[in-house]
């Protein structure tokens, strides 16, 4: 793929505010996986995944996009296996995000948390499940 200096630093300046916003929502979701406060709110697997997922694929496009700019090179010279472990890479952190959320739930129902039933909210593109240390706290909020 022909990509001179013009195009990557357009694509650099696409790619920061994606990287940023991908990398402030991961980072939101693995604190709010590891912090068990009285009211915690877990969202599905796939949505947690694939959010992991855009970031990790985001850093590395980053990445190849800078030392595009820096060499003034083209992407030919990238050797097939680097996208390899790019491409594996993305599907690892994909699975660590299904992983994170799995565990998550089960250290939850370990704890004795129990899940409000009112607050769950269940779609197509997005999903989520609240979980409380009590049904009273689940019912007064």
């Amino acid at each position: 793929m022909k990509i001179n200096r013009f195009k990557s630093s357009g694509y650099l300046v696409l790619l920061i505010p994606f990287l940023w916003g991908s990398g402030y929502f991961s980072l939101r979701m693995l604190t709010s996986l590891s912090s068990y406060e009285s009211v915690v709110k877990v969202y599905a697997p796939i949505n947690n995944a694939s959010l992991l997922a855009m970031f990790s694929l985001s850093v590395i496009l980053f990445l190849i996009m800078v030392v595009t700019f820096i060499s003034g090179r083209s992407l030919n010279w990238l050797p097939k296996i680097f996208l390899m472990i790019f491409l594996s890479l993305v599907v690892l952190s994909f699975t660590y995000g299904w992983y994170i959320t799995e565990k998550t739930k089960k250290e939850l129902n370990e704890r004795g948390y129990v899940e409000c039933e009112s607050k769950r909210d269940l779609g197509l593109k997005y999903s989520s499940r609240t979980y409380a240390l009590s049904p009273d706290i689940c019912s007064s909020e």
